[in-house]
């Protein structure tokens, strides 16, 4: 990109040293730096004539390929910048089917407020399922739930735990029972 950048200066203003300057790079280092783009290409891109600069006919000719390659790649590295700050990112959620809403909506609520730029797009599922879409990369995360370990493949993060209790009315037959040592009301 640097090759292709200080050629672009070079074409604009007609002068090494000049096209140096702008670059903040060295003379020498600039003219290296064009020489090296001129051997991958397989020509020469400038004329010097004394201390008068012209573009080939071969640099005229790719001149507007290598400024949309630069101006490509600067768009490039402006949405990796975006995307790892989590601005206009798009994330595909996996929600497993049976998630508690008000669980869920919270943390939903919150993630869109700490970011507001990111494209979440959230498909529900099984848990069987939800693995199968991460697996293939149809996911980038999922928030689900499942009786066995994870594979390896995947890093998990827990987000809260539920309690499940059972409950019946005061004075029901239950409430005598015994449950592994306790009794029903505290099982």
């Amino acid at each position: 990109m640097h090759q292709i950048r200080y050629f672009l200066a070079v074409s604009e203003y007609l002068n090494f040293r000049r096209a140096a300057e702008e670059c903040h790079v060295s003379a020498p280092s600039l003219t290296r730096a064009i020489q090296k783009l001129e051997d991958e290409i397989g020509g020469k891109l400038f004329r010097r004539e004394r201390n008068l600069t012209h573009l080939t006919d071969l640099g005229t000719l790719i001149r507007p390929h290598l400024q949309r390659v630069l101006f490509e790649a600067e768009g490039a590295k402006i949405t990796a910048e975006q995307f790892l700050r989590l601005e206009h990112a798009p994330v595909k959620l996996g929600v497993m089917c049976t998630i508690g809403p008000i669980y869920f909506m919270g943390f939903l609520s919150d993630f869109q407020a700490k970011h507001p730029g990111v494209e979440l797009t959230l498909i529900d599922g099984t848990a069987e399922k939800l693995n199968e879409l991460l697996r293939n990369g149809w996911l980038d995360l999922a928030i689900l739930a499942q009786p066995q370990p994870f594979p390896d493949t995947f890093r998990t993060t827990p987000l809260y735990r539920e309690r499940f209790c059972v409950a019946f009315p005061v004075g029901h037959e239950f409430q005598a029972r015994e449950v592994s040592g306790q009794s029903a009301i505290a099982a």
